[in-house]
Formats: structure tokens, sequence, C-alpha cells
């Protein structure tokens, strides 16, 4: 059985703009191992110009870099990015849990505004182990 479990927390900041899709930038893991069934956090800086994140949602991704086994999505709704805000940092926890192997996995994420407009996937690499 495998499992994979997307939580979020967004934090915010103010600002307007207009026109472009979103930006992620500054990806960071908070682990470069882990064990299978350990929570791993992911973290990048957000920030629409349009400021229409209100309604948008955060895309991540997990797949396995050896194989074919595992290649997951989830997606969660942005949150905290009411009235106009456009920046602020963006935090998924990921989980994978089941019958999955060791090995390298890569990880994604990608931010969806209320217009529908997708940023440029940002992507890492995490070694899990039993």
């Amino acid at each position: 059985m495998r499992r994979w479990v997307l939580s979020l927390l967004v934090i915010g900041g103010a600002a307007c703009g207009g026109g472009t899709p979103p930006q992620l930038s500054d990806l960071t893991t908070s682990s470069r191992r882990a064990q299978i069934g350990s929570e791993v956090f992911l973290s990048a800086q957000l920030f629409d110009p349009d400021g229409d994140l209100h309604g948008g949602r955060l895309v991540a991704g997990i797949r396995s870099v050896d194989s074919d086994q595992v290649d997951l999505q989830g997606e969660s709704p942005i949150l905290g990015f009411e009235n106009a805000r456009t920046r602020g940092e963006v935090i998924v926890g990921l989980q994978l849990l089941g019958a999955v192997g060791e090995g390298e996995y890569e990880v994604s994420l990608q931010a969806e505004d209320g217009a529908g407009d997708r940023s440029e996937p940002l992507r890492d690499t995490i070694r899990y182990s039993f």
C-alpha cells in the first residue's frame, strides 16, 4: 500500500502587481536523506505580482529516479494570501509510506494562482532508506 501525505503551511506578506504567473524560488529541503515513513519538508519563496494567489494551489510531486515505481502528485490550496498578498514562504510536508524501495527520489513543487497561471516547477533530490 502506498500513501503520500501532503501538508501545507503558508506565511504571507503584502504587495500588489499584475500580469505574470507566480514564481517560486529558493527551494530548500529539510533533509537530503530520510527514512521511508518520515516527513520531509520543502520550503520555497512564493511571489505573484498579480496578487491573485487566493484560490490558487500548490502542486507537489515525488518520483523515483532509479525506476518508475513511484510517480505521485498531490495538491493543496494556497492559504494566507487573501487581500492581494503577493509574497510569502510556502512549506510543504511530504511523507512516503508503504511498499516503496530505497533510493533516490526527485521532489518537485509548483504554484498555480487563482487565474490558472503556473510557475515553473522547482526540483530537488532526496535519498530514502529503511
